[in-house]
């Protein structure tokens, strides 16, 4: 039988290490023994100091009023609402329910435009929507947010703040994320194995077995080395609607932290979608194991890849990407020297109509009427001096222009008068 409490008292400091600390919350002292302290209260401390300011969102209790924003009754005169009238197209006068279908195929930034038209599409707009609603925020926004459509989603901290302090759960299943657009789910959620810790992929999944997947534009999400993403793999197809996708890594450099991520996602997501722009970000992979990235898409116009220093060394990169038009590369090396001088090769054939490496314009290269090609220019002319002072990102054209590089004034007298004093003393 557990023995009965027999008295309790609150105290709000604790001693530790001889000096007296102030707690968050006060606490209750149970038979000079035990400390309780108030979970709740340090939550909401939590909470308070984590959450992020973001733009008031008008609570109107769901319904469309042309006369009330913010809560405030508006007296407009006749001249005004024949003005408004006057501007108000053919758009804006259509019923409202032809206009949420309308809405389903525009992206969040059309619908933050839409705001800005008139009175009744910014009424209509913000009864109904969400347009980005940023974790951790406020109850009073969390409880908003369980009524109105959430279109646009974002989460940077660790999920283990967001916890409830009682049942454990995430919010997630309580917001209203069936016709979210845009979904960014990112910060530091990774264990001590380098992996992605359960409370994230637990997370991801909630929120994806929630979202309509034809309704998702954009995507932003963390990876890892593991092969528990694998019910990412199984819902990409379903994501039609997809145009941009960005895969993070742990973006640590020490060598105890590279990893060689799960090429399956991305592969899976170029080969089962139609998105347009796919970046890799905040990678350090491991440089000892040869692995190799496909790249093969019918869709794809813009790629970024920052893969870490050591990609280079050890790894291989196919591509088949025939509507590529842009290429953001990070790393230690240029387009002529990257991949071990092979990359030039394989974008130029796997990538016919890219024009973008980086901030070089590929075909307005100096000097371009000469050659039929950049690749043959390339060939020709990119291990000089010249071309390396456009890409001083890169290890070996800084040698190559430190190799070359003029003396200075300094440099040359000296070099002068010892070559003076050696020719007199040979006479």
């Amino acid at each position: 039988m557990p023995r009965a409490r027999r008295w309790a008292k609150l105290v709000n400091w604790q001693r530790q290490g001889g000096r007296l600390a102030r707690l968050d919350g006060p606490a209750e002292i149970i038979d000079s023994e035990v400390m309780v302290y108030n979970i709740l209260k340090v939550q909401e401390q939590v909470l308070k100091s984590n959450t992020i300011q973001q733009p008031c969102i008008i609570d109107n209790g769901g319904t469309d009023r042309s006369e009330d924003v913010r809560g405030i009754k508006r007296t407009l005169d006749v001249d005004i609402k024949s003005a408004e009238r006057s501007t108000e197209g053919l758009f804006s006068k259509l019923p409202p329910e032809i206009l949420e279908i309308i809405f389903t195929h525009l992206s969040v930034k059309d619908m933050e435009a839409l705001v800005s038209v008139n009175i009744r599409l910014k009424n209509h707009i913000e009864s109904r929507y969400i347009l980005h609603l940023m974790l951790p925020c406020s109850s009073e926004l969390m409880e908003i947010a369980t009524r109105k459509k959430v279109l646009k989603l974002t989460s940077t901290r660790c999920l283990f703040i967001l916890k409830h302090p009682i049942t454990g759960e995430l919010p997630f299943k309580h917001l209203n994320l069936r016709y979210l657009k845009e979904l960014k789910l990112g910060g530091y959620n990774f264990n001590r194995g380098l992996n992605l810790s359960g409370l994230y992929l637990s997370a991801l999944k909630t929120i994806l077995t929630i979202v309509d997947s034809k309704n998702l534009q954009k995507l932003e999400i963390s990876c890892d080395n593991s092969d528990r993403l694998d019910f990412f793999i199984g819902i990409v197809p379903k994501l039609l609607n997809l145009k941009e996708i960005t895969l993070r890594g742990m973006n640590f450099e020490s060598s105890s932290n590279h990893l060689i991520p799960d090429f399956r996602v991305v592969e899976s997501v170029l080969r089962s979608t139609n998105v347009e722009k796919v970046s890799m970000e905040g990678f350090a992979i491991n440089g000892t194991h040869s692995s190799t990235l496909s790249l093969a898409s019918r869709s794809v116009q813009e790629l970024n890849l920052d893969l870490g220093k050591m990609f280079d060394f050890q790894h291989q990169l196919e591509v088949d990407l025939p509507y590529l038009t842009r290429v953001t590369k990070s790393g230690r090396y240029c387009l002529f020297h990257a991949l071990k001088n092979q990359l030039k090769f394989k974008l130029a054939f796997g990538a016919p109509k890219l024009q973008f490496f980086n901030d070089l314009d590929l075909n307005n290269l100096p000097g371009k009427e000469d050659y039929t090609s950049w690749l043959e220019q390339l060939k020709a002319q990119g291990d000089t001096y010249t071309y390396c002072n456009e890409n001083r990102y890169c290890d070996t054209c800084a040698i190559f222009a430190n190799e070359h590089a003029p003396k200075n004034t300094a440099q040359a007298h000296v070099s002068s008068v010892l070559a003076e004093i050696e020719k007199q003393a040979l006479v």
